[in-house]
């Protein structure tokens, strides 16, 4: 059951997330941790990732710049196929981890 006072911080924690999002594409934050910046897309690590770790606890992270993908649902088949944009970024992250 999610109380009130859960509701409240789970709010928070969707719009701190969003800011920082919007942070990353504007360049105002984490310039140094893009490990990848292409017109369509930015690949970074995840926040929790301590650098001085094994490289096997990598998590990447893949943000579309622009507003037509704002979550998995919107990657809906259709006039609009996000294939070509999908495989963009598993190419540019395989390459991200082998460079690492």
């Amino acid at each position: 059951m999610v109380r009130p006072s859960d509701n409240g911080s789970r709010r928070d924690a969707y719009n701190l997330s969003r800011h920082r999002v919007s942070d990353v594409l504007e360049g105002k934050a984490e310039v140094d941790d893009v490990l990848c910046g292409t017109d369509p897309f930015l690949i970074v690590p995840d926040m929790k990732w301590d650098p001085s770790g094994p490289i096997s606890s990598l998590y990447l992270l893949a943000i579309v710049c622009g507003p037509t993908i704002r979550s998995l649902r919107d990657l809906r088949g259709g006039s609009d196929s996000y294939v070509g944009l999908l495989e963009e970024i598993r190419h540019q992250a395989y390459g991200v981890v082998k460079v690492q």
